[in-house]
């Protein structure tokens, strides 16, 4: 976060895991939050830095081969618990939600989304014992 409190990186939503259909729903509802770039995860972009995922556009996977994944971008980090606490008004199933950091930005895609998965897996254990 810079000293403004703002997320690193331009003001978009990085996506994986996430249907074309879904992906309709999640505009309408990331826009009132001022968010309008959303970027699809291809497989070109796995091996990409996440910083520059943001900015290349390609065939999205199919949702079934990536994990369900929203990694917010550029916006005041304050807003970042409005569109959790609001994201239940979509209707559609919650992804493992994650901001962008100065360190993530230079994670390959695949290695974040890896990296995303054992957080949970690890929160799911905790949670669990």
């Amino acid at each position: 976060m810079n000293s403004n409190k703002v997320l690193p990186g331009e003001k978009s939503v990085f996506l994986s895991g996430f249907a074309e259909s879904e992906i309709e729903i999640l505009r309408p509802f990331l826009i009132e939050f001022d968010i309008d770039k959303f970027v699809l995860c291809s497989e070109k972009m796995l091996e990409m830095k996440v910083r520059d995922a943001f900015n290349f556009s390609d065939k999205p996977l199919d949702r079934e081969k990536l994990p369900r994944i929203m990694l917010i971008s550029g916006i005041e980090f304050s807003r970042v618990h409005e569109i959790l606490s609001s994201f239940k008004n979509t209707n559609l199933d919650r992804p493992i939600f994650a901001t962008t950091t100065e360190h993530n930005l230079d994670f390959t895609v695949k290695e974040l989304l890896l990296h995303l998965l054992e957080e949970q897996k690890m929160m799911r254990e905790k949670k669990n014992n």
